[in-house]
């Protein structure tokens, strides 16, 4: 394995990997050959799974697993292939490789949608209310750990006129005061 990423789909639907698990970890297993997840970082309430990386003595000799040197393979495909990276790095590391690129770099629309942001919301408004109670903005987040009492969320509500605010602490979402 070449790269940094590994894409579990792509293993089972392309190439026929089956995902095995026990107390050693996830296997990702096809005929003789095995790549088994073996570190656990704790994330939230869930696991990222990792392996040790170790550089062998050329990095030809990693990647020629999945691709002869001489190969001539599409830019697109190749693209993905290593990961999304810019035009200038797919091209050097395909030369490091021996890989010839076939085709000219288009627009990639994973690149496109990761790269994608939501608009910015403005943080006021033309329109602010003068009547105290007539408009309400408020925010819910989640709180690492529980409170004493049991909270898992904190709500904020802000009344628009006033700047009056109130704070709760709740166990769950849909158990909000009423106000």
């Amino acid at each position: 394995m070449g790269f940094n990423l590994v894409s579990l789909t792509k293993a089972f639907k392309l190439n026929g990997y089956k995902l095995i698990g026990d107390e050693d970890g996830l296997h990702l297993r096809k005929g003789n050959f095995e790549f088994t997840f073996d570190r656990t970082i704790k994330s939230g309430n869930g696991f990222i799974l990792g392996v040790e990386m170790m550089r062998t003595t050329s990095n030809r000799e990693t990647a020629a697993v999945a691709l002869a040197a001489g190969t001539k393979v599409k830019y697109e495909r190749f693209h993905g292939m290593v990961g999304h990276l810019g035009e200038t790095r797919v091209r050097a590391m395909a030369k490091h490789l021996g890989i010839i690129l076939t085709g000219q770099a288009s627009r990639c629309e994973d690149c496109a949608v990761s790269k994608a942001r939501q608009a910015n919301l403005n943080k006021e408004t033309e329109n602010t209310s003068e009547t105290p109670g007539e408009r309400l903005c408020f925010d819910i987040s989640s709180i690492k750990g529980k409170s004493i009492g049991g909270a898992r969320f904190w709500l904020l509500v802000v009344d628009e006129a006033t700047g009056h605010s109130w704070s709760y602490l709740l166990k769950k979402k849909a158990s909000c005061p009423k106000l």
